[in-house]
C-alpha cells in the first residue's frame, strides 16, 4: 500500500516509520527529558525500596537503619521521594 506525504507518494512501511519517528522527536521536544527523567526515578525509586526490603537484619544494623525507618521507607508509594 502507498500513501501521500508532502505531495510524494511513499509505501507504508517508509510512512509509517517516517511519522512514528517524528512524532517521538516531538515528544522529545516538549515532554521527552522530564518525563524520562521522572520515570527513571520512579524506577530507581522501586528498585532501590525492593532491595532495601531484602537487606538481613544484621546489615540494617551495620548502616544503621532501625527497622521502623526501614518499614516508612518500605511503605512509600514509588514516586513518593
Amino acid at each position: 500500500m502507498s500513501a501521500r506525504v508532502d505531495g510524494i507518494s511513499h509505501s507504508s512501511h517508509f510512512v509509517n516509520t517516517t511519522l512514528t519517528s517524528r512524532t517521538q522527536g516531538l515528544l522529545g521536544q516538549f515532554i521527552g527529558h522530564p518525563v524520562m527523567a521522572m520515570l527513571s526515578q520512579w524506577k530507581h525509586n522501586y528498585q532501590t525500596r525492593r532491595q532495601l526490603a531484602e537487606l538481613p537484619d544484621s546489615i540494617l544494623d551495620d548502616i544503621g537503619l532501625s527497622t521502623h525507618q526501614v518499614q516508612r521507607e518500605l511503605n512509600k508509594k514509588f514516586w513518593q521521594d
